[in-house]
């Protein structure tokens, strides 16, 4: 350490190794290098499964912040760095599309943070990412679903987001009619945005399911994974409201979970405006799309990470907020 308390950028990356793979330290998937003014974030992409891809973009941000305030160094750059033969993986299908989905985040992170140059090699070849145009404006022969049924929920009591979610839902309420009705007041748990939603009546989209595909909807032409969006509403503003419940779960990686949610509605967001329209049964007052994560408790680098994936304007058509259930201040 420097006299004026600066970290070498070696003793940074020595103490994040310490660290690694503890409760509350960093992930132990990454390797990580600073040179000059570039990071490099290595892994092996064979190790990753989808939560693993996730950690890859946040804790990337998470080192450059900690790089910059505790060595004081300027960070323009950071890269990750991806190896192992991707082909060797394909039959699987779920780690490339996780790979995709992962390259829109770095593209979109790219976009948003135009003073940081962000890039993926792949083998030491850099995978190309999108602009602007590209990312938001998918192919025509890209394919989402437009029908789907609910899947099971399992319901019994035992877990903390589990009873919240039987509550939340109303599933003590049989007829469909009421239950949405109980559903729209008790969102109101959720902050100002849900405030009084009852007398409105809108409707309620619960296991709202991602993923795109390439032609035919199969697993073979599997693009982006399927994951299932705890809620798909209206707020009291008219706005489509994406709702994904973490409760006692303060993972870094949810940022990245919240930027797939909010790319999936804004990228396809002509595609799936019907049956939005269809299923809550009054179309959104605007095309605004605002990706909400609730939860009791954040992870604490949560808010400076976060700077780098909210949008400061309306440009892209989404925003993200995060709600925090049990807050208090002391009077």
């Amino acid at each position: 350490m420097n006299q004026d308390g600066r970290l070498t950028t070696e003793e940074l990356i020595y103490d994040v190794k310490l660290k690694s793979g503890k409760g509350g330290g960093w992930p132990n998937d990454f390797d990580y290098r600073i040179d000059s003014d570039l990071i490099t974030i290595s892994t092996d992409y064979r190790n990753l499964d989808k939560k693993a891809t996730r950690r890859l973009d946040p804790w990337g941000l998470a080192f450059l912040i900690d790089a910059e305030s505790r060595c004081r160094v300027k960070i323009n750059a950071i890269n990750f760095s991806l190896s192992g033969k991707i082909d060797e993986v394909r039959p699987a299908m779920r780690l490339v599309p996780n790979l995709e989905a992962f390259r829109r985040r770095v593209s979109f992170l790219s976009l948003k943070n135009p003073g940081l140059r962000f890039g993926i090699t792949i083998n030491g070849e850099m995978l190309e990412l999108d602009d602007t145009d590209t990312l938001f404006n998918r192919p025509s022969n890209e394919r989402i679903r437009t029908s789907f049924d609910r899947v099971a929920q399992d319901n019994r009591p035992g877990r903390l987001e589990k009873d919240f979610q039987t509550w939340l839902f109303a599933n003590d309420v049989k007829n469909i009619e009421d239950r949405e009705a109980n559903i729209n007041e008790r969102l109101a748990v959720l902050g100002e945005d849900f405030y009084k939603l009852k007398k409105k009546a809108y409707g309620i989209i619960r296991e709202f399911p991602t993923g795109a595909f390439h032609e035919v909807i199969s697993n073979n032409s599997r693009l982006l994974p399927t994951e299932y969006i705890d809620i798909v509403t209206l707020n009291k503003y008219g706005h489509l409201a994406v709702i994904e419940l973490k409760l006692n779960d303060p993972q870094l990686e949810v940022i990245a979970q919240l930027l797939d949610y909010s790319l999936f509605f804004r990228c396809y967001r002509d595609k799936l405006w019907p049956t939005i329209v269809e299923r809550l049964r009054k179309p959104p007052k605007s095309q605004d799309i605002v990706c909400y994560v609730v939860s009791n408790h954040f992870h604490d680098r949560f808010d400076k990470v976060m700077k780098y994936y909210c949008p400061n304007d309306n440009s892209y058509g989404f925003r993200i907020k995060k709600v925090t259930l049990g807050s208090y201040s002391d009077t």
